[in-house]
C-alpha cells in the first residue's frame, strides 16, 4: 500500500483553526483514495531538554496515524547570544531529525507539507535526500510574510525549489511564490472550501420580505 505523510504545525484537535481543518480534511480525502495516511503534527514548546527518543506520540484518528511532536526552543539566557548562533536552529534541526526518524521507521513513498516554512523547507530537504516525491501547499501568511524575513527567505526558497509539486490556495499565492523561485510550470491552484453539514433543509411556511 502507498504511504504518505502530511507534515503540519496545526492539527486537530489540538488546534481548530482553518490551517487545522484544511489538513484534516485532505487527510480524509486521501485516506479515501486507499492511501495509507500518516501526519507529522509539529508542536514547539518551552519544555527544555527533549530528547529525540521521547518527543513522539502516536494516535489513530479515524484511520489516520497522527505522530505528534514536541520540539524544543534553544534556551540562551544561560550564555551571551553570539554573531553564529539563531535562535532557531535547534528547533528547525530536531523537527528535521524528528521527521527523518520517522522516515526510517515508516518508508513514506511521498510527503505533503503545509505551510512553507518550517514545515515545506525539512519536507523537501527530506524527501530531496530520500529520493521521494513531495508536494508542498502555500496557503498565505507563510509566502506572503516569511519572504520578507531575511533569515528565513533562504528557507522559503529551498521549499519550493526541492518540492515537486507547489499547490497554493490561490493565483496571487502561486505568483507571489513564483517571484521567489520560479514554480509556476509544477504549480497547482486548489481553491480552499468548507465541508457541508449534512442537514436536511426546509422552505420556510412565512413569505419572503418583499418591497
Amino acid at each position: 500500500m502507498v504511504k504518505t505523510c502530511i507534515v503540519t504545525p496545526e492539527y486537530p484537535p489540538d488546534q481548530w483553526g482553518g490551517l487545522a481543518r484544511t489538513v484534516e480534511n485532505v487527510a480524509r480525502h486521501i485516506r479515501g483514495m486507499g492511501i495509507e495516511v500518516h501526519v507529522a503534527h509539529f508542536t514547539i514548546t518551552d519544555e527544555p531538554m527533549i530528547l529525540l527518543d521521547e518527543n513522539r506520540k502516536d494516535e489513530v484518528i479515524e484511520g489516520i496515524m497522527v505522530h505528534r511532536f514536541q520540539i524544543e526552543k534553544e534556551d540562551f539566557s544561560g550564555r551571551p547570544f553570539t554573531i553564529w548562533d539563531s535562535p532557531y536552529t535547534r528547533t528547525i534541526k530536531m523537527m528535521y531529525q524528528s521527521l527523518e526518524l520517522l522516515h526510517y521507521d515508516q518508508h513514506f513513498h511521498c510527503f505533503d507539507s503545509f505551510f512553507l516554512y518550517p514545515a515545506g523547507y525539512i519536507t523537501g530537504l527530506i524527501a530531496r535526500k530520500a529520493e521521494r516525491p513531495s508536494i508542498v501547499t502555500i496557503v498565505g501568511n507563510d509566502v506572503n510574510k516569511y519572504i520578507f524575513s531575511p533569515d528565513k527567505a533562504a528557507m522559503c526558497r529551498s521549499g519550493l525549489e526541492n518540492a515537486a509539486f507547489v499547490v497554493a490556495l490561490s493565483r496571487d499565492l502561486l505568483d507571489t511564490a513564483d517571484a521567489l523561485s520560479p514554480v509556476r510550470q509544477k504549480g497547482h491552484i486548489i481553491y480552499n472550501s468548507v465541508t457541508m453539514p449534512q442537514a436536511s433543509w426546509k422552505r420556510h411556511k412565512r413569505r419572503g420580505f418583499r418591497i
